[in-house]
């Protein structure tokens, strides 16, 4: 089994990024769920009239005060989803392991942190507006609000962990460079235009299409139903303006399955269908309600948009198969997916730049990081035996003696 001395003798240091970063789009998602949740609830009085403003007040106390009894129970489930959260990624680096996967956990646990701050938005946007009407509100707006400010903060001290540590990073971005460079290179030879144009072309032809599925309603009805021309043309517009929304996201769906069939760019484009049909019935409804013969040629107009969508599926998949396919005319989808290929490419081309910046951050990173080699100790001359001098032999004890007795012989004879 692992130790524990073991886990943390494996465990990388936290890498971090800026606050300002790590703030920005968490601040901005949380003003866009605001304003789009005081959208809903103009709509749902009406606009912003004069009466329809007391209408938004009383709606919004109703609502308040029906949900300021749950909000603190909310307020505690998001709090301890954050801290399980924040512990979750502090310690995946030691039950994980592997880097790799511990930057996917993290990302998506960055996410999931995300949507549970969201998830609060809306009630919060409803109690501060109620609160202005009425004061028993205001007591518990000054315990639910700090709260709510400290748990975006948290949310920001979450996304302050980077996901992983400079080296899986590296590899990430390099992976990612490398694989936008691979589908640049499979878009390479096709024809690409811009998304305006093919919207503009293709919802022109829905349009005429319309027109004519709508003349011909009239026709069978006898003229009895003929609207007055400035009604005509207000449903008119209404029907272009979700026709070019609804082409809008079949470009969004031609590029994302020409980049790669992967099960997330698979999703993405099933709920990009599923947008796309609900704005299709949105726009029936609309314009329907408007003129009820351009409302039936509207729907009359979907078999051009389902062939349409077929189109755009089969030429992804011949992309990703290697074959390129030929510009089509505009009545066989061609707009659409040449916008298609470009708007791909396009986003190839982001992801390839976006990626090199990455690893040319990283690399500069983890050179400053490293330590530099330390200086060699410059080389010396190699030793040189230097002879030792020769030795005297000493004379042995009796030579010395019989030199003191010849020299005391001399002595004596001078």
């Amino acid at each position: 089994m692992t130790t524990t001395q073991e886990r943390r003798a494996g465990a990388r240091p936290i890498a971090r990024r800026s606050w300002l970063g790590a703030a920005r789009p968490v601040v901005a998602l949380t003003a866009a769920v605001a304003a789009g949740t005081l959208f809903v609830l103009t709509r749902l009085v009406g606009g912003l009239s004069e009466g329809a403003t007391d209408d938004l007040q009383r709606l919004a106390t109703e609502l308040g005060t029906s949900a300021s009894p749950h909000l603190a129970t909310a307020l505690g489930v998001v709090a301890t989803v954050l801290f399980g959260i924040l512990i979750a990624i502090i310690g995946s680096q030691v039950v994980l392991g592997d880097a790799e996967a511990e930057t996917s956990v993290k990302t998506a646990l960055g996410l999931i942190a995300t949507l549970s701050l969201l998830a609060l938005v809306p009630a919060m946007t409803v109690a501060l507006i109620a609160a202005v009407g009425s004061p028993e509100l205001r007591g518990a707006l000054l315990v639910s609000v700090p709260v709510f400010v400290a748990l975006g903060a948290l949310v920001v001290v979450i996304h302050t962990i980077e996901p992983g540590d400079d080296p899986t990073l590296l590899r990430i971005a390099e992976r990612e460079r490398r694989q936008a460079g691979e589908r640049l290179d499979r878009l390479a030879g096709m024809p690409g235009t811009g998304t305006g144009q093919a919207v503009v072309v293709t919802s022109a032809g829905l349009a005429v299409i319309t027109l004519l599925v709508a003349a011909i309603v009239l026709l069978v009805d006898g003229g009895r139903a003929v609207p007055d021309p400035s009604t005509a043309v207000r449903a008119l517009v209404i029907a272009v303006v979700f026709l070019a929304a609804v082409v809008s996201v079949l470009i969004a769906v031609d590029a994302e399955l020409k980049a790669e069939a992967s099960p997330v760019r698979t999703a993405n484009a099933a709920g990009y269908l599923l947008t796309a049909a609900g704005l299709y019935g949105l726009g029936i409804t609309t314009a329907g309600a408007v003129s009820g013969p351009v409302g039936l040629g509207m729907a009359g107009a979907g078999a051009a948009l389902v062939l349409l969508t077929l189109r755009v599926l089969q030429e992804a998949r011949a992309v990703r198969d290697g074959r390129v396919t030929a510009a089509d005319a505009w009545w066989n989808g061609g707009p659409v997916v040449r916008a298609g290929t470009g708007t791909a490419r396009r986003a190839a081309q982001r992801t390839a730049d976006a990626a090199q910046g990455r690893a040319e951050q990283l690399r500069l990173r983890l050179a400053e990081r490293t330590p530099a080699p330390e200086a060699e100790a410059p080389a010396t001359a190699p030793d040189v035996a230097v002879p030792d001098a020769p030795e005297v032999a000493e004379p042995a004890p009796g030579l010395r003696r019989r030199l003191r007795r010849a020299i005391a012989a001399l002595v004596d004879e001078g």
